[in-house]
C-alpha cells in the first residue's frame, strides 16, 4: 500500500547513506545488481514480471538475500543508527504514536498503526515515553538516524505487512520497534 503523504519524487529518489559500517539490507551486494535483486525492483517500474508465480519466487529470492545480509538467527535483527526520513507522523485513537519512516525510495520501516495489529509486536510508541516526547517535536520529511528491531518471518525473514503479493515486493512496509530517533544534523 503506497503512503498518501509521500514527499516529492525527487526526495524520494535521492539514496539514503547508511553511516560506515552499518549493515544495509536494501543495498547488499549480489550477483545481479544491489537494490533491485534484492528486493525484486523496489523501485517502481524497475522491476517487471510476467505473472503472480515469478512475483512469488523474487520474493522468495528476497528472503534469503535479506536473511543473509542481516544474519537474522530467527528471532528478528537489532539495527543502529541507519538514516531515514520520517513518512508518516501520528498517532492512534488512544494517543499512541505511529512512525512510518523511509529507508530507502520505495521501502519504510514502520509501527502499526492500530492496537489490536500491533498485540504482540509492541511498536506503537507510549505517548509518555522518551522516544515519544523527542518524535513528536520532528515533522513529516525530517531526515533522521534510528535504531530498532526488525521482527522475524517465515515469507521475507523480517515481518513485512503489505495487503498483498504487488505491495510486498514494489513498496514493502517492515514491521519495526524503534528505541532511538534523532534529528540528523
Amino acid at each position: 500500500m503506497a503512503h498518501n503523504n509521500k514527499k516529492t519524487e525527487a526526495g524520494r529518489n535521492e539514496r539514503f547513506n547508511q553511516p560506515q559500517g552499518v549493515r544495509d539490507f536494501s543495498l547488499v551486494d549480489s550477483p545481479g545488481g544491489y537494490r533491485a535483486r534484492l528486493f525484486g525492483a523496489v523501485d517502481s517500474g524497475s522491476g517487471t514480471w510476467t505473472n503472480e508465480m515469478a512475483q512469488g519466487g523474487t520474493r522468495a529470492q528476497r528472503r534469503i538475500a535479506i536473511c543473509q545480509s542481516l544474519n537474522v538467527p530467527g528471532q528478528g535483527v537489532l539495527v543502529s543508527n541507519w538514516v531515514g526520513q520520517i513518512d508518516k507522523l501520528s498517532s492512534n485513537s488512544d494517543g499512541k504514536g505511529v512512525l512510518y519512516v523511509s529507508h530507502a525510495p520505495n521501502i519504510w520501516v514502520e509501527t502499526w498503526n492500530n492496537d489490536f495489529s500491533d498485540s504482540s509486536h509492541h511498536t506503537l510508541i507510549a505517548p509518555l515515553s522518551q522516544l515519544f516526547a523527542v518524535i513528536s517535536q520532528m515533522k513529516e520529511g525530517d531526515e533522521v538516524v534510528f535504531s530498532g528491531t526488525f521482527f522475524a518471518s517465515d515469507v521475507d525473514c523480517v515481518e513485512e505487512h503489505s495487503m498483498g503479493l504487488q505491495g510486498s515486493m514494489s513498496e514493502p512496509e517492515f514491521i519495526f520497534r524503534f528505541t532511538s530517533v534523532k534529528p540528523m544534523n
